[in-house]
């Protein structure tokens, strides 16, 4: 099946890639038709992954590449990487150290994951801390939108579920895997994913992954 679906999306690809080499020479309309289409297909791409990636939760073949995780480093790199002020990360733990074993590219993917959804549907993000607590470790994201009432704090991480707001987002693109891959990547570690209020009562919803903690401190 993974055949079957990424080589046809190689071929129209490497066809967008030619054109956007050409652009200079297409009419307005025909740059206006292409940029359409290569949004679309950049779109496509991303959904056939992620359908590839929730068959392999279903047929039980997803795998760990575990390592030594220092939790602070991977929040920093992430927000690096989609480019969000490093300065809204708050430490709430003495402990300047905090490691989890765990898949690296699996964990950036869940915390990118929220990320990308508060900039995109809830105003941005506005904090991002990370604590202790007992034998855990809790990494919040905190952002400025309306929230997420209770009735729907379960389903929005079921597949396809874009929440009561999705009619209401007219330039929302996504597939609505997104909240449910995050929350088979932090299953796979032994851990918990949910969404509450913010602490300080403003607007807004705060989604907390929650992992467990690695008894001795190792190498990043």
């Amino acid at each position: 099946m993974s055949h079957e679906l990424r080589s046809p999306l190689m071929t129209l690809t490497s066809s967008v890639a030619v054109l956007e080499a050409r652009r200079n020479e297409l009419s307005e309309r025909s740059k206006t038709a292409l940029d359409l289409l290569s949004i679309d297909l950049s779109r496509f791409s991303r959904l056939v992954e992620d359908l590839l990636e929730i068959s392999r939760f279903d047929g039980g073949v997803a795998s760990l590449e575990n390592s030594s995780i220092k939790i602070h480093s991977l929040v920093s790199a992430t927000l690096r990487t989609l480019r969000i002020d490093s300065s809204i990360l708050v430490e709430l733990t003495p402990i300047s150290d905090l490691y989890v074993r765990g898949d690296k590219r699996r964990l950036g993917r869940a915390l990118s994951n929220l990320l990308t959804n508060g900039i995109q549907h809830g105003g941005g993000i506005t904090a991002v801390s990370i604590s202790s607590k007992e034998d855990y470790v809790e990494i919040a994201i905190e952002d400025a939108g309306p929230g997420v009432a209770e009735s729907e704090r379960s389903e929005i991480f079921d597949r396809f579920s874009r929440g009561s707001s999705a009619g209401r987002r007219g330039d929302d693109t996504g597939s609505g895997l997104g909240l449910s891959m995050v929350h088979e990547d932090i299953r796979l570690h032994g851990g918990q994913v949910w969404v509450e209020d913010r602490l300080d009562e403003k607007s807004g919803a705060r989604f907390i992954i929650q992992l467990p903690m690695m008894e001795e401190i190792g190498s990043e």
